[in-house]
Order: C-alpha cells, then structure tokens, then sequence
C-alpha cells in the first residue's frame, strides 16, 4: 500500500491528508474525482499483481458522497465495478448520505438473533444467577449492540431506539412481561444496568 499511494493523490480533511484506509486485506481508496479513481484502482491492481495478489472485483464496490448523480460504473479488464448506496466495511455499514439508522437497524438484528439463541439455554433457566446472566449479557449481546458506537453520531430518535431494544431484552433476563407494569426505570434498578444511550456516549468521549 505503501507504493500504491505513493502514485496517487491523497483527499484532504482539514490538515489530513489520506489517500487510502485499510486493515488487513479490506482497503478504502479515497479520491474527490473519478478519472483519479480509476487511476488509482488501476495502479492498486498492477502492484497487487507484482505480489501474486488479484483484486476481487466481485466484492469491490464504489461509493459517491456528495448530492451531484452518480458517475457511471467503471469497468476494468471486463470486471464491471458499480457504485452502492452502502457497504459493510470492518463490521460498520458505511452510507453514501452519513444516514446512521441502517446501521442500528443493522446491529439490532444481530442483537435479536443472539438474544433469541440464549433464550433457552441461558435467559430461561432459573438456576443461573442474575449476576451471570447480566456479565454474558454485557459481554456477549450488548457489546454487538454497540459495536462500533464510538463513531455514531447519535440522534434523540437512535438513542431511544437503543434503550427500547436494551431494556426489552434486561425484560426478558428478568422474566419480566410487558403486562406486568413494570417500569424501565425499575428494570434498571433491579439489574444496576445504565441505557445504551449512555453508554455509546461514554465510547465516544472515550
């Protein structure tokens, strides 16, 4: 990556300069035009193959931010690589628009599904104190919730829809149903649990 971006330019943010993000084989290149784009992709394949690597054109994807319509697809020896309104990288969705909800909507399927999992062998049974149920909870569900929550500009709406999925599922560790009345408040006074809310907002000042 070193030799990539020495060959092309780098996009300035503020007194940063970056020409590319990576970790490990996942790799972003940056650039504020299309032709340097397509430069640039050509000069990252040429190196890769130097090393017997190969671009997996199928998984690459281009993402434009900004209001102006999206430049047409570029097409490399065949390998035709189209713009996405979205992508996953290094476990994030990362959006054209900065739009955040499909990234919480995101982390709260994968929140349903190990809550779900856990139900019977762990949530149900009564000779599993309180205490472990809420130390697996908060290492193993509630930490998907909030992955990457460091990075979230949350809003009043996201941050609500957080607590609602993080005090269904303290409900639920409890044995709590929504027709017994039971305030979130108490909930949380019973497991000595803080919102979600709260503790996203504690990773990004961290």
């Amino acid at each position: 990556m070193s030799w990539v971006c020495a060959q092309i330019p780098a996009v300035s943010f503020g007194n940063l300069h970056l020409a590319d993000l990576e970790y490990a084989d996942d790799t972003i290149l940056l650039s504020n035009d299309i032709k340097k784009l397509t430069a640039a992709l050509s000069v990252y394949d040429r190196e890769s193959r130097k090393l017997g690597l190969k671009v997996s054109w199928a998984k690459t994807k281009l993402i434009h931010v900004g209001e102006d319509p999206d430049p047409p697809s570029l097409n490399f020896d065949g390998n035709v690589v189209e713009f996405a309104d979205s992508f996953v990288y290094l476990g994030s969705t990362v959006t054209n628009s900065g739009d955040l909800k499909p990234e919480i909507e995101r982390r709260r399927a994968l929140w349903s599904n190990i809550m779900q999992a856990l139900r019977k062998p762990l949530w149900c049974q009564q000779s599993i104190s309180r205490t472990t149920k809420m130390r697996i909870y908060n290492a193993a569900v509630l930490s998907v919730l909030l992955y990457g929550a460091e990075t979230w500009p949350l809003t009043a709406t996201l941050s609500s829809r957080l607590d609602v999925f993080d005090s269904t599922a303290l409900r639920s560790i409890l044995g709590i149903h929504w027709r017994d009345f039971v305030s979130s408040e108490t909930v949380r006074a019973f497991t000595a649990q803080p919102p979600a809310s709260a503790l996203a907002a504690r990773r990004r000042v961290r």
